[in-house]
């Protein structure tokens, strides 16, 4: 039996989903998949700490393992490059942090890992292009294959009972680039306008408190909710508690909180950065900032009928399901492994 070392936080949500899948098709392929998990970047303190894990990894790639696969062409693609001395096959899956954020402080790394790496997977055609813009010599070897969600695990509830608004929700790490200040502001000049909105915000993060601030100078406290992190299994409940949901990032790469929302049927609107063109049509899609174009899209949305919204998302969780779907892309990148191993 071939063995596979995935290399990846079982504690985040998508990279666990992938795994689970990558080890259910590999059986299939005879090929064992086991999870290292490898914690690194600036706040590893503990320097012996590090080296055990480091000579644990040397042993497990160099001696243990026919391939690794891992998530993010960052801090765990460099050190198992730099460990991979007898030249095993590294497949790494490449997301958005890397090629933006993590890009401008540690492009070096990233460009070691990309130069090492057998296969480079990138979560959408957007981040494929920026890779490969960034390292022209990458070409050869990325791939893209999308971030992809279970669309058993994110599916339509038929709703009960009328809801006293019309509720928009949006998701992810309360960060700037996640462009949360801008959509709250956007809401409040609809309600002004005469829309019968609520507004629920999911997640976590540093922009917490200013956030608060804002809807208490704004009046909004019972039309815009900060509801904190949702366990990933209350999710599908939460997006089915929504009417639309809208994405206002100004950088993404392919953005699950996205897919999930398609794939529970709902309507979606999104700012038209990374890979979320290959996921909703133009007409659905507005640049960063462009407040005019989000307000008539929230004001489309909402003036519809109910049966026509109904149709949209349903529409939505099919693209889903024939191009986002975890369990047909898992199997794509399984093969691919078991070609390379």
């Amino acid at each position: 039996m071939k063995k596979l070392l995935y290399i990846g936080n079982l504690y985040s949500p998508f990279q666990y989903e992938l795994y689970k899948f990558l080890k259910f098709y590999g059986k299939q392929f005879n090929i064992h998949v086991k999870n290292f998990y490898m914690k690194t970047g600036p706040t590893l303190s503990d320097k012996l700490y590090f080296r055990i894990l480091l000579l644990n990894l040397f042993t497990k790639i160099n001696f243990k393992y026919n391939g690794v696969f891992v998530e993010f062409l960052a801090d765990n693609a460099y050190f198992t490059s730099l460990l991979n001395i007898k030249k095993v096959p590294v497949i790494i899956r490449c997301h958005r942090c890397e090629l933006y954020e993590y890009w401008q402080r540690y492009s070096s790394r990233v460009i070691f890992s990309a130069s090492r790496a057998s296969m480079i997977i990138c979560v959408s055609k957007a981040i494929k292009s920026r890779l490969v813009k960034l390292l022209p010599s990458s070409k050869e070897k990325a791939i893209v294959i999308y971030n992809s969600v279970d669309p058993y695990k994110f599916y339509p509830i038929i709703k009960k009972g009328e809801n006293n608004y019309f509720t928009l929700g949006s998701l992810g790490n309360l960060i700037p680039i996640k462009g949360f200040i801008e959509l709250i502001l956007t809401v409040y000049e609809l309600i002004n306008e005469g829309l019968n909105l609520k507004l629920k915000i999911g997640g976590k993060g540093p922009l917490k408190n200013k956030i608060l601030k804002l809807i208490r100078e704004l009046g909004l406290k019972n039309r815009v909710i900060l509801e904190g992190y949702i366990p990933h299994k209350k999710l599908n409940s939460w997006y089915n508690s929504l009417d639309l949901f809208v994405l206002n990032s100004k950088i993404e790469g392919m953005p699950t909180v996205l897919l999930e929302a398609m794939a529970s049927g709902l309507p979606v609107i999104a700012t038209d950065v990374g890979g979320t063109s290959e996921a909703l049509s133009k007409e659905w899609l507005y640049k960063p900032h462009e407040i005019d174009r989000l307000k008539y899209l929230i004001r489309r949305i909402y003036e519809m009928p109910s049966d026509r919204r109904k149709e949209i998302g349903l529409h939505n969780r099919k693209i889903i399901i024939e191009k986002f779907n975890i369990r047909k892309n898992a199997k794509k990148i399984i093969k691919l492994v078991n070609n390379l191993i």
